[in-house]
């Protein structure tokens, strides 16, 4: 129940009151059609769902004005030394001003600095290497290979694995526990699958970009087959993978979805070395994922900050399924593809929200369609479909259905929402060229209309990464 002690806003509780001869009218839609396999006609419904409210977009920028303020926001608010480190911070937060010093957005004072998930130095550190084969700026060249070989050097751990926070490593602790609660150290510290996925996958794309820069790193592709090499060791027979490990390598967390963001590093090592264990692996772990998804009908959060219902692991169970279908042909895992992105697109919106002129949402033009809501537990609105344009373009290819490429340009579109050119101005602060907020309160969850204040990595590092991967961009700029 809620209380003045909750932050979150009773928006739940809010009654409908309507005036004397005063009528609202709902209009609702049966969707029918024929089921041909079990579990598959709700994926109907959304495509019904989908035609009758979808209209054109337009992105915020082109591609390559895109491309240019995300490598400005990771070089210019992004960019962090310290110590030993050399990287990329989680993201900025606004600091109040004082008598003294005016307010201003600065980085996050505290667990700052990830490989992945969040924080994204692996893949923004790549996006600095194609930066320098784009444009020959040899300071993203200084910096990519500076953060990776910062992070290869120093976070490396016996047995394959990362430390996938540095932050530990700054501090200068050791931690070895066995699991959450034991002492002789801080279980805080785990190497969980989402951010040794990233890492991976990354470190493996690395390594030919390095060599392209006459710059060779064998030791980001030694790297990412360490991580790999752990999982052959590790994973269960019936092909679980599991979610987090203690430094040592002791499992701490097993089930849930999250493992899947391993499936497309082991497919790379295949590919890397013709080594058969690498594919036989990830097509053990496939199929185990795959399969919670059709009989559970979820996935789960990608990290361990939260347990939920989630969207997150279901994006490498869609692009894994497109790749192994890419490497074998076998046509099981199209269909498995087939069905993760129709789960991504249960979260997308298919419609528009009118807010305020007055609301923050309204004063930016936000527009709620295409966006994808991000959990169960955080009920907002996030740029995260960026993450399914490739996978989405690639199914529009396969498959003849145009669907897929309108719902690809929809999430692109939404996600190029607020990105700041040097001159926004939210809540009167102006924001840093390049940044994005991560959070839009499109309900009452928080306040209503508003943003989430948090100028986090990720969305410029997921803008980066399929301005990569994505060559056919006819299909997006219809």
């Amino acid at each position: 129940m809620y209380s003045e002690r909750d932050s979150y806003s009773p928006g739940y509780s809010t009654l409908l009151w309507l005036n004397p001869g005063e009528e609202r009218v709902c209009v609702a839609y049966l969707s029918v059609a024929a089921v041909g396999e079990e579990r598959r006609g709700w994926q109907k419904m959304l495509d019904v769902a989908w035609q009758l409210n979808y209209h054109a977009t337009s992105p915020w920028f082109s591609p390559d004005e895109l491309w240019r303020l995300g490598i400005h926001f990771a070089k210019e608010s992004l960019w962090a030394e310290e110590d030993i480190f050399r990287g990329f911070s989680i993201g900025l937060l606004w600091a109040e001003g004082t008598n003294k010093q005016p307010g201003r957005w600065r980085q996050r004072p505290d667990h700052k600095y990830e490989i992945g998930w969040a924080g994204q130095n692996a893949s923004l550190a790549v996006a600095l290497l194609n930066d320098f084969l784009r444009s020959g700026d040899r300071d993203s060249l200084v910096r990519g290979l500076a953060t990776l070989d910062c992070w290869v050097a120093g976070a490396a751990l016996p047995g394959g694995l990362m430390r996938c926070h540095f932050d530990a490593i700054l501090d200068g602790s050791s931690f070895l526990t066995d699991d959450f609660t034991r002492t002789g150290g801080d279980a805080r510290e785990h190497q969980d699958a989402c951010n040794l996925g990233g890492a991976a996958l990354a470190l493996f794309e690395a390594a030919q970009l390095a060599q392209q820069c006459g710059s060779p790193r064998p030791q980001y592709k030694d790297a990412a087959l360490g991580i790999c090499n752990f999982v052959l060791q590790t994973q269960r027979a019936d092909g679980c993978i599991g979610r987090a490990w203690a430094n040592n390598g002791v499992l701490l967390a097993m089930e849930g979805t999250i493992g899947a963001f391993l499936i497309l590093p082991l497919i790379s090592a295949y590919v890397h070395t013709d080594d058969e264990r690498y594919l036989a692996a990830a097509e053990r772990a496939y199929t185990y994922y795959i399969d919670a998804l059709l009989r559970d009908g979820y996935t789960t959060a990608g990290a361990l900050d939260t347990d939920c219902i989630d969207k997150e692991s279901a994006v490498p169970l869609m692009d894994a399924g497109l790749t192994l279908y890419e490497v074998t042909g076998a046509h099981h895992y199209l269909n498995g593809a087939m069905h993760a992105a129709y789960y991504l697109a249960s979260w997308q919106w298919c419609h528009t929200v009118e807010y305020s002129a007055e609301s923050v949402l309204g004063k930016i033009g936000y527009d709620t369609f295409g966006g994808t809501a991000v959990s169960t537990q955080h009920h907002h609105l996030d740029p995260y479909a960026i993450a399914c344009v490739p996978g989405w373009l690639q199914l529009a290819q396969l498959t003849g259905e145009d669907i897929w490429r309108q719902r690809a340009r929809a999430a692109w579109d939404h996600g190029t929402i607020g990105i700041s050119d040097g001159s926004l101005l939210v809540l009167g602060k102006q924001r840093p060229i390049g940044s994005q907020d991560e959070g839009a309160f499109h309900t009452r969850w928080r306040e209503y209309g508003s943003v989430s204040e948090w100028l986090v990595a990720w969305p410029t590092a997921f803008r980066l990464d399929v301005l990569r991967r994505s060559n056919d961009w006819l299909s997006l700029n219809e």
